[in-house]
């Protein structure tokens, strides 16, 4: 049981860590070259030019960006993590190949984390380019960071 309860735990510090760091880097360094990652008007985009940002804004920005990860995506992040790992278990367990089980966790885990950034980026205005990131690094740690077994080359 200590195994699976290390695994566990690793697995979704794995995800929460990954997905959730890289969101928030990329939320917060955006803003720095010129693109708004959330906004409600004028939307997100292109908005200003390199390091056009004055400190006391990005420091504002950064703080916002935290207290809406504490508080809205932390929670969703945290359920789809448990999924997600359940559903890729079940497929080793069920002995599914290692090749398919890397495309079934990488596909679960990039749709929940969509699905996710949906439900939580709508308080913001989340823009389109921070889903397709954060998808993307969901779709990695499900495929490559969530499947235990290693695949084995069958001898000739």
């Amino acid at each position: 049981m200590r195994s699976f309860a290390s695994d566990f735990l690793a697995s979704v510090g794995r995800y929460l860590g990954i997905v959730l760091g890289g969101l928030a880097l990329f939320m917060v360094l955006t803003p720095l070259v010129g693109y708004t990652a959330y906004s409600d008007r004028p939307g997100p985009g292109w908005h200003g030019g390199f390091f056009q940002i004055s400190w006391s804004e990005f420091v504002s920005y950064t703080r916002f960006i935290g207290e809406w990860f504490v508080f809205f995506v932390s929670p969703y992040a945290l359920v789809v993590a448990v999924l997600s790992f359940a559903v890729v278990r079940i497929a080793e367990r069920l002995r599914v190949p290692v090749p398919a089980v890397r495309g079934v966790g990488g596909i679960v885990t990039a749709g929940l984390t969509f699905l996710m950034l949906a439900a939580a980026g709508w308080y913001i205005s989340l823009g389109l380019a921070a889903g397709v990131w954060a998808t993307a690094l969901g779709a990695y740690v499900g495929a490559r960071h969530y499947p235990k077994r290693v695949s084995v080359p069958v001898a000739a």
